[in-house]
Order: structure tokens, then C-alpha cells, then sequence
């Protein structure tokens, strides 16, 4: 999934345009770790990597017409790729999800046919799936907005004792609402529940 999902999900897992691009090309890998049996645990490999350590979200899912703070929607925009990534929503909802919290710039990039949006959403939803299968462990993270105010990213991350695998999602600001604008592939953070609460526009 990513700048939406069309050549975006698809591409998404590799590229997106944003604000905070040095940030993001130390994490433009994508990273799907796979381990030996009798190798290290995920957080083990987390651990020992130069990783940036990050405070989990612990808000709490509403569904809202729009979202005025970003670590509500990011918890909204992370529970809905999710379940769009395991199949629990049908690329229909996923294209109505779009239309509704999507920004401009995503809107542009995605096909503006719903029939053709919904087609390319099916294919990529068939491979996500198949990257995301038997991975129960699902984190967020706080959100973390850059120096204008206007653009924010956070992670979402999958564990089970064999795989890790981490997603960066970036929200934008339109006037006093916030917009998903992209979610790519990145490597693992460490989601701490326990470090100080950062202050977020």
C-alpha cells in the first residue's frame, strides 16, 4: 500500500514522494527479515541494528468524517491498512478510504476511475496479503510531525518470532483536517510504550 495503492502500493513499497525524504531514503528498503531457526529473535535483530526508537500510539480506533489530531488518525489510517493488507476489507472499501481521507496529491496518482482503482487495489491487495500472512503482532507508532506543522509520519510494524516487517506512513495537513497521503516500506523500529510522549500539532 502505499502512495494509495495503485502503481502506489505497489511502487509505494519502494518509493514516496514526501516532506522528511533524507529520513525516509535511510528507510526506503523496505525490510522483510526472515530468520534461521536457532538465529536471533526480531527484537534481538531490532536490537542489535542502528534503528530509531520510537513511542507506541495508544490511542484509542474512532471513526470519525475527519481527524483534526494526527495520532487519532493515524490509529485510524494504521488499522485500516492493516486490514486492507490482510484482506479484511474488500478494495472497494479501500478505494471509498481513499476518496474520503486521501490527500490531493494521493488522489492524483491513484486512477481516477473507480473500476480501474478497484482493479489495481485487487492485485495488490493479493500480494500483500501473501507478505503480511500469519503475522499477528501489530504495533503503531506516535506520530512525529516535521518543522512546518503540515506533514507527519509514523510506523506500523508487524512481529511474530521469525519475521519483522515495517511499514512508514505519512500523513499531510489540509487546512485543520489531516489526509493520508503515502505508506512504504522501511526498516524495523523498536515501539517503545514506554518513552516520553512527544508533543504533536
Amino acid at each position: 500500500m502505499t502512495s494509495g495503492c495503485s502503481n502506489a502500493v505497489v511502487e509505494q513499497a519502494n518509493k514516496v514522494p514526501h516532506a522528511g525524504e533524507e529520513h525516509k531514503k535511510q528507510k526506503n528498503e523496505g525490510t522483510k527479515i526472515q530468520l534461521p531457526n536457532n538465529q536471533k529473535s526480531p527484537k534481538e535483530i531490532v536490537d542489535s541494528m542502528d534503528k530509531e526508537e520510537v513511542k507506541e500510539n495508544t490511542f484509542s480506533l474512532s471513526v470519525k468524517k475527519k481527524y483534526t489530531d494526527a495520532n487519532e488518525f493515524a490509529i485510524f489510517v494504521g488499522d485500516t491498512l492493516r486490514q486492507f493488507y490482510e484482506g479484511k476489507i474488500s478494495p472497494e472499501q479501500y478505494y471509498d478510504f481513499i476518496q474520503k481521507y486521501g490527500s490531493s496529491t494521493l488522489k492524483i496518482i491513484e486512477p481516477s476511475n473507480k473500476d480501474e482503482a478497484v482493479a489495481v487495489y485487487t492485485n495488490v491487495q493479493e500480494l500483500l496479503k501473501k507478505k503480511v500472512s500469519n503475522m499477528n503482532n501489530y504495533v503503531i507508532s506516535t506520530v512525529q510531525i516535521d518543522d512546518t506543522g503540515l506533514e507527519g509520519y509514523f510506523y506500523r510494524q508487524w512481529e511474530t518470532s521469525q519475521e519483522v516487517i515495517c511499514y512508514i506512513t505519512t500523513i499531510v495537513k489540509d487546512g485543520d483536517v489531516w489526509k493520508y497521503q503515502s505508506d512504504q516500506p522501511s526498516t524495523p523500529v523498536i515501539i517503545n510504550n514506554k518513552l516520553k510522549e512527544q508533543s504533536v500539532k
